[in-house]
């Protein structure tokens, strides 16, 4: 549900705030300090006065242009004219950072149709470890006829990383102006910033079952003189398989990253057209679950010399538990909805 923030009004244009989804997966952060970092960037003055000591000592570079998909890795893009081309994508890189400050005198578009967006090139969770791989089956033992030992489950694989342990940055994007290269009223109704908080990570896959182990061969029978004196011992039967480790559960979503413009009131209604996309990561999927082992070999029956007669060869062990289903359960909830705040302030007067 959005809901209109007015903390800070008449300086605050619009937030939007999404309804409270439980998240599972980590420990949330306490209620107290999100609320603090709620207030600090609903406003103004503490927004501006952030990015003024991120900016504090630098030099702004002349012009940047955006064209193509072109990769910043920069925390800070400080610049007197900020230019995109028709369908130029910029990457941030989100890395562990908790802000990047986009600050511009001029922001100019090019061309009269115009299409381009801001994305995070850096939104995954690293994948789940899967189950261990089972121990060795276990040696035949010498002959006495004793059936062999089952082999041991799978391990599980583990749980997959929540989106939340990736924290998207919060966007400051600091706008001067605004100009259309050919002329004319800009238009940004084409132009996205996507942070969508990122998908849980998948379930690591099960580890296999351990092969059983063999049945022992059957003690051999003697003979005296062409007379059984004593008889063979058939083999030993087949351990079962270990049973399949189960997949590990999906992760949960993480939060859509929130966004912060600064804009003065010449600016504010073409820089509420751009397309703010950040709604909370979806959840991962559960892991496969593993294979099941499969059962030892039967032990064969001992020699009959002579007249002796009798014994068999054990039979097989059977295949481990095979997976109820093919995959672990996925995550359990979706990351919450950013929040965009529209801060009407001349940050360069």
């Amino acid at each position: 549900m959005r809901r209109l923030n007015l903390s800070a009004f008449p300086l605050i244009a619009l937030a939007l705030l999404a309804a409270p989804v439980a998240l599972h997966a980590i420990e949330p952060e306490p209620a107290e300090a999100l609320a603090v970092a709620q207030e600090n960037e609903a406003n103004p003055q503490l927004a501006s006065a952030r990015v003024r000591q991120a900016i504090a000592g630098l030099p702004a570079n002349e012009i940047l242009s955006i064209s193509g998909v072109q990769r910043i890795d920069d925390q800070v893009i400080y610049v007197d004219t900020l230019r995109f081309d028709d369908g130029a994508t910029m990457q941030l890189l989100a890395g562990d950072r908790d802000a990047i400050y986009i600050v511009a005198r001029e922001v100019r578009l090019s061309g009269p149709n115009f299409k381009a967006r801001i994305e995070f090139r850096d939104r995954t969770v690293p994948n789940a470890e899967a189950g261990a791989a089972p121990p060795a089956r276990l040696a035949q033992l010498p002959r006495s006829g004793s059936d062999g030992a089952h082999g041991t489950a799978g391990q599980a694989g583990d749980p997959g990383k929540p989106g939340l342990i990736r924290k998207l940055p919060t966007i400051y994007f600091v706008v001067g102006k605004v100009r259309q290269s050919t002329g004319g009223e800009p238009d940004f109704s084409d132009w996205r910033i996507l942070a969508g908080g990122i998908d849980g990570g998948t379930g690591g896959t099960g580890g296999r079952g351990q092969l059983g182990q063999s049945g022992q061969d059957g003690r051999d029978g003697k003979a005296n003189m062409g007379i059984c004196s004593r008889g063979p011992r058939s083999g030993g039967n087949g351990g079962a398989g270990g049973a399949f480790g189960p997949g590990g559960i999906g992760g949960n979503g993480g939060n859509g990253g929130t966004v912060i413009f600064l804009v003065p009131e010449t600016t504010v209604d073409a820089i509420k057209d751009v397309r703010v996309r950040n709604l909370g990561g979806l959840p991962g999927i559960g892991g496969l679950n593993g294979a099941p082992g499969e059962g030892g070999g039967g032990g064969s029956r001992g020699s009959r010399p002579g007249s002796c007669g009798g014994a068999s060869n054990g039979s097989g062990g059977p295949l481990g538990a095979g997976p109820a289903s093919l995959r672990a359960p996925g995550g359990t909830a979706e990351g919450l909805r950013g929040r965009v705040y529209y801060h009407v302030i001349d940050f360069f007067a």
